[in-house]
């Protein structure tokens, strides 16, 4: 089984133009790059960022130099954040801790655990395995001696 790592995405800083010479070209750049973050988009079209990037200099390249390469800065500096792995509860569906401890089902006892696999054998560098195999024998001897 393969293992996967976590990683951060990357995005290209120089996504419209590879070799940025002015001060226009940087922004273009930095403005593509912080959308693609925002949008979580590695490719997105370079036809429509790079519209969506003139618009914005249109209002930009008003200001004074520095000014804009305050901006050009701060849009390189946009947060990346990992994939969104959003976990939320649909309005109107919440309900509170009473509510949902009255709607648990009881437990049931169970007159005959469940035979769990006795002959299972790991292989010599399975550590976790086997310490949660002794967990489950140790689970199973403390359950008997509890019921007689």
């Amino acid at each position: 089984m393969k293992q996967t790592y976590f990683k951060e995405p990357k995005y290209s800083k120089n996504y419209l133009i590879q070799s940025p010479k002015n001060l226009y070209e940087q922004y273009v750049n930095a403005f593509a790059f912080s959308e693609m973050v925002k949008s979580h988009n590695k490719t997105p079209n370079k036809k429509v960022l790079h519209q969506q990037a003139q618009d914005s200099w249109r209002e930009v390249k008003k200001e004074d130099k520095e000014n804009i390469q305050n901006r050009i800065f701060e849009l390189l500096r946009t947060p990346i954040r990992s994939y969104p792995f959003t976990f939320y509860e649909p309005v109107g569906e919440s309900q509170s801790e009473s509510q949902k401890e009255s709607q648990k089902r009881p437990l049931i006892p169970l007159e005959n655990p469940p035979e769990l696999f006795d002959n299972i054998q790991p292989s010599s560098n399975a550590t976790a395995q086997k310490k949660s195999l002794d967990i489950i024998q140790k689970s199973k001897v403390d359950f008997w001696r509890k019921q007689y």
